[in-house]
């Protein structure tokens, strides 16, 4: 959408955006991943119940659902805030 704002700077902006979803993934894999690694490590090593990894589970889907819902909000924001940093560089 940030290219469609900025037609003359849409490679840019393209390129932006990925990198803001770049750094949504790296972020996950710091902080989310380490800590499900380990919580599924001790269930299979009994130092924890199952019930653990299912409660896990839920509110991993439900932080992905709030994420998709907040991403839906936000999207025109920084979209525009994307395309001023594109016409900026």
């Amino acid at each position: 959408y940030a290219g469609a704002l900025v037609p003359e700077c849409r490679l840019v902006a393209s390129q932006l955006s990925s990198t803001v979803n770049g750094i949504g993934t790296i972020l996950l894999y710091l902080f989310v991943d380490p800590v499900v690694g380990v919580i599924s490590d001790e269930v299979m090593s009994r130092r924890r119940d199952y019930q653990d990894l299912k409660n896990l589970i839920y509110y991993l889907c439900i932080g992905r659902l709030a994420g998709v819902i907040m991403s839906f909000a936000l999207l025109i924001p920084l979209a525009h805030l994307i395309a001023k940093i594109a016409v900026n560089i």
